[in-house]
């Protein structure tokens, strides 16, 4: 599933912005100012095109874009992220070396929201236990939302409205995902993070997470079921020749005649089929 936006969204009321008053006064005069309005713009492009909306400038690649974009000596770049991501501006929030914005993120929320609603009617689909994980899904993308864009950011706290208007109606109240939260939390704790519950409820907004948690589940739940026992050996051919099977040894040709039998589990007996009908590679 795309995990990233094409476009984030540009408030007109943008350049009265708080935040974007004090970068410019951070310089000495209007014209480094407006230039570093105008670097923030471009390193939130490529913050809205890295994956989940958040640049890791501990890859190369990424930083090496990201000087490129800002046209800054390194030195002066980590100085530039420094004061981005300072208490006073706050125009980009950095943890490590993962950098990301409010806006973007709730550019990224709203996009999710109908990707989110087809994977889960994909989820209705194919497995109907796990109808729910979904709209489970959704909900915590909904709070992750509204706890991290409490109004500060531009624009302020709109995503939760949208995403309430676009989503598809539930037929049963959400309820904590415990062993999803679970499966989070050891990815938070095997990536080492420094909060990591505060990491883990994020992760459960992520649909990589969500599959792989699908599939350990789906695995887990394969592994629980009785394994389905090997059909007997087959008789002779009515002609007296030996039937040869292939895997899984439910279906054979015998080599006289040539004549197709398979394994009928609802009769649980071989049943001989038409000669020839179902051809099958490399016996006889």
């Amino acid at each position: 599933m795309k995990d990233n936006i094409d476009y984030f969204s540009h408030y007109t009321n943008a350049p009265g912005n708080g935040k974007f008053i004090l970068l410019q006064a951070s310089y000495p005069d209007i014209e480094k100012g407006l230039a570093a309005e105008a670097r923030f713009w471009r390193l939130n492009c490529l913050i809205g095109a890295a994956p989940k909306a958040m640049l890791d400038l501990s890859i190369p690649k990424n930083r090496a874009e990201a000087i490129k974009a800002t046209m800054l000596n390194l030195v002066d770049f980590k100085a530039f992220i420094d004061l981005l991501a300072s208490d006073e501006i706050q125009l980009i929030h950095k943890e490590g070396n993962v950098v990301w914005t409010e806006q973007t993120q709730e550019d990224l929320n709203r996009a999710m929201t109908p990707r989110i609603d087809s994977q889960k009617r994909r989820l209705c689909r194919v497995d109907q236990p796990f109808a729910n994980e979904g709209e489970k899904l959704t909900n915590e993308a909904e709070k992750f939302a509204n706890k991290n864009h409490g109004g500060e950011g531009i624009g302020g706290d709109r995503i939760g409205a949208e995403q309430a208007a676009v989503r598809a109606p539930v037929e049963n109240p959400a309820q904590e995902t415990q062993d999803l939260l679970a499966f989070a939390l050891r990815l938070a704790l095997k990536r080492k993070a420094a909060k990591p519950e505060a990491m883990a409820r994020k992760l459960m907004t992520e649909p990589d997470v969500v599959e792989a948690f699908e599939a350990e589940r789906r695995s887990a739940q394969a592994r629980s079921m009785p394994p389905v026992p090997a059909p007997p050996d087959p008789p002779a051919c009515d002609c007296g020749g030996a039937i040869t099977t292939i895997h899984p040894g439910d279906r054979g040709r015998c080599g006289g005649c040539g004549a197709i039998w398979e394994f009928d589990n609802e009769l649980g007996d071989w049943v001989k089929t038409q000669d020839g009908e179902i051809p099958i590679e490399g016996v006889g």
